[in-house]
């Protein structure tokens, strides 16, 4: 014979009395139902036959039964209660609860994108991380006004396009001008000619040269459109560019920077805007601009 030794405990105790009380809940309900008809049946009979006293015997009886039955719960659910013992409530329906590998759905207006890709603004597609940008994904609301997942790498700094973190973006490397050593004169001997050096092909700006050949001012770009300019920059020469001077709203998106071109992207614009790019060769100091006008 096996004894279940955790009947003892207090929460054996407790889970028997709590069976109890489930039962008697349930025969305080139908044991006084039967009782009242049984009871109904004993005086109908004593109607009929008013000279029967164990009718009337038995009709004291049940109302007595009914009445004990009807009270033995809530006797005993005040002397638990007093022994602080819980009883549940067997009329209250447990609220379910969610299971915990339960996942919630997303909603309806998210959508979510992979690393390298992020959303553009006013829009429910993800497209491939910009150049200079990196794009570590998730999940990003659709149809906003800026966009989203777009992390800039920061100035001086460069990626590829469909960079998914920080560590894509490296520094530009800028070329340095080396100074040239004018040669020392040194004594020429008497019988022997001077060599001529002959002109290089390479073209040196002058102050009334210009930097951006085909600047299109009087031409208006929509948001998101790639402008470029064609520019004209030796090799032997750095030039500094300042990108967006005067851009009231929207983002700049550096596409290309080479001597020969200058090729960028303006999105979220809200507006009417206009800016300049103003580039500057530093050996010779002279400055070129060109304005830029962007319709949203």
């Amino acid at each position: 014979m096996i004894i279940d030794f955790d009947w003892f405990s207090y929460e054996g105790v407790q889970n028997t009395i709590n069976m109890v009380y489930k039962v008697l809940e349930v025969l305080r309900i139908i044991v006084p139902i039967g009782l009242i008809v049984m009871t109904t049946l004993d005086v109908t009979k004593k109607v009929i036959n008013p000279e029967d006293k164990e009718g009337q015997k038995k009709i004291m009886i049940r109302l007595i039964a009914a009445l004990i039955v009807f009270l033995v719960p809530t006797i005993i659910k005040f002397f638990l209660k007093i022994a602080d013992i819980q009883i549940p409530n067997i009329n209250t329906d447990p609220t379910p609860t969610a299971k915990p590998t339960d996942k919630p759905k997303p909603p309806v207006n998210v959508v979510e994108c992979q690393e390298g890709k992020y959303l553009p603004a006013n829009s429910n597609q993800c497209q491939k991380c910009l150049a200079n940008y990196y794009c570590p994904g998730g999940s990003f609301t659709i149809y906003t006004n800026t966009s989203s997942g777009l992390k800039y790498c920061g100035d001086n700094y460069t990626s590829p396009i469909g960079s998914t973190s920080i560590s894509d973006c490296v520094k530009k490397i800028v070329p340095t001008i080396k100074p040239t050593i004018k040669p020392t004169n040194s004594p020429k001997p008497t019988n022997t000619p001077t060599p001529t050096v002959a002109p290089t092909n390479t073209p040196t700006p002058t102050i009334n040269s210009l930097i951006i050949n085909n600047c299109p001012s009087n031409k208006v770009f929509r948001n998101g459109d790639v402008i470029r300019l064609n520019t004209n920059v030796p090799n032997d020469y750095h030039e500094e560019v300042i990108w967006g001077w005067g851009l009231s709203n929207g983002d700049l998106t550096i596409i290309n920077e080479t001597n020969s071109e200058y090729a960028f992207a303006i999105t979220n614009v809200t507006s009417h805007t206009s800016f300049s790019v103003i580039a500057t060769l530093d050996s010779l100091g002279y400055q070129d601009s060109c304005k830029i006008t962007i319709e949203p």
